[in-house]
This record gives structure tokens, C-alpha cells and sequence, in this order.
């Protein structure tokens, strides 16, 4: 790998890939379009077998290195589809006065700003099919500047979304909610 340093800690550096020279066995190609950018799915280019170890090993090790615990016994992860599985997530919005636009999606990888998303292989389809009709909507609202945020959770037959407002809604706007509800 071909990396750029990007910040250095007491006990670790970090750094961003620039380039892949030799890649493993388990690198596929990442699926969203968005990858890279977008925060909300870092591990995209490993096969799903892959991610599941991935993340094991990552909760190994903070379980030893903060929880200073060892497990005697390991059950076998839960798993699922390979794609869509994100039942729960908070979502960002951000009204772009410049672009006369709302954005609504997963933080950036490596910032504040929210990625410019048009669609998600992670989040739930029920939700990510809804992404630009959900950033219209906001849009379309008197409140669009004071919606930070969309909290999403989604059940084996129903989906919601908590709509986080900094100000009252209008009646107006209780209504968009309504019927796009």
C-alpha cells in the first residue's frame, strides 16, 4: 500500500491509502459509488466473510486492550445479507444555501460535511431508495435549515424515521411529513 500520512498520535500514526499495490485475496470491488468518501462504509472492499472477521478481531482487541477482559468462549457471529443489512443509523442532513439544495446522508469519512449521496448499499432499501425523495422533501420544508439530522430504524415489516428539528415544525411542514409518512 501506498499511503499519506494524515495526523500521528501518542501510541499510533494515521494515514489515508493513495494506492493499492498488492491487493489480498479478499478485495472486491466496493459496490457504492460513494465509497471512500462516505463514512458510513468503510469496508466495502472486503468480501462479507471478510468483514465479519474484520470486525471480530477489531472487538478482540478492544475488549482486551480497554475492557482489559478475555473471553473464555466465542459464539459464532450473527449475520445477514451482505448488502442493505444497516437497520439503524443516524443520518445527517444539511441545507447548501450555495447549491440551493438539502443533502441527506453519512458523514464524510474524514470531516464534518455530510457525503453527497444519490444512493447506499448499506442502509436498509426501505431507506436508502428514499434518500433523494427524503432530501427533496426537507428541501421543500420551511425548516430546512434546522434539520440537522434523520434517526433511522427499521424492523423485519416496519421502518421509521425521527425527524430532529432545532425549532418547532410549522403546520405546513407537519403536513409534508404526514404525507410523505
Amino acid at each position: 500500500i501506498i499511503a499519506r500520512l494524515t495526523g500521528r498520535k501518542r501510541r499510533f500514526d494515521e494515514g489515508e491509502t493513495l494506492e493499492v499495490v498488492d491487493p489480498s485475496e479478499y478485495r472486491i470491488e466496493p459496490r457504492g459509488p460513494h465509497f471512500g468518501q462516505c463514512g458510513g462504509c468503510s469496508l466495502q472492499h472486503l468480501e462479507a466473510n471478510e468483514q465479519i472477521r474484520a470486525k471480530h478481531n477489531t472487538l478482540v482487541q478492544n475488549l482486551e486492550r480497554i475492557g482489559k477482559v478475555t473471553p473464555e468462549q466465542w459464539w459464532e457471529p450473527i449475520t445477514g445479507p451482505g448488502w442493505h443489512y444497516r437497520r439503524k443509523a443516524r443520518l445527517s442532513v444539511r441545507y447548501v444555501h450555495k447549491k440551493e439544495r438539502v443533502l441527506v446522508g453519512f458523514r464524510e469519512r474524514y470531516g464534518r460535511f455530510v457525503a453527497d449521496m444519490e444512493e447506499c448499499h448499506v442502509l436498509d432499501k426501505r431507506i436508502a431508495d428514499q434518500i433523494p425523495a427524503l432530501a427533496s422533501l426537507i428541501y421543500s420544508m420551511e425548516a430546512r435549515n434546522s434539520i440537522p439530522q434523520l434517526e433511522v430504524a427499521c424492523g423485519d415489516d416496519d421502518s421509521a424515521l425521527v425527524v430532529r428539528h432545532l425549532e418547532p415544525l410549522s403546520e405546513s411542514d407537519l403536513n409534508k411529513l404526514r404525507v410523505f409518512a
